[in-house]
């Protein structure tokens, strides 16, 4: 795939994939899923660490710092999604019990109807 300098966010030998993801999925009440978050991180041996069944840190925080218009460049120039931009300090757990700290970190990402 081809880049752009103009829309590079990243300009280090830095691996990623876009994937989309339903933010907040349907129960019966329509309410479970409101005001949470879930992260997965890969490592470089293959293994999943999540956000999933694992109680947060005192120090565990998720805050979206701003939020504004964004218009995909890959798609119709009438199409607007939103820029979130975020940071956070979470704890991630491995199926296997392993757990690792990120924190420090902040993100950006559109969020829209696709």
């Amino acid at each position: 795939m081809l880049v752009s300098d103009s829309l590079a966010v990243c300009n280090i030998n830095f691996d990623y994939e876009v994937k989309t993801e339903r933010v907040a999925q349907e129960s019966d009440s329509g309410m479970d899923n409101l005001h949470t978050v879930s992260m997965e991180f890969l490592d470089n041996e293959g293994v999943v660490y999540s956000t999933e069944d694992i109680i947060q840190e005192s120090w565990s925080k998720f805050r979206v710092v701003d939020v504004s218009d964004y218009t995909e460049p890959l798609l119709a120039n009438d199409f607007l999604s939103k820029k979130i931009e975020v940071e956070f300090d979470v704890k991630l757990q491995s199926k296997e019990g392993q757990t690792i700290a990120i924190r420090g970190a902040n993100g950006v990402f559109p969020m829209g109807r696709y």
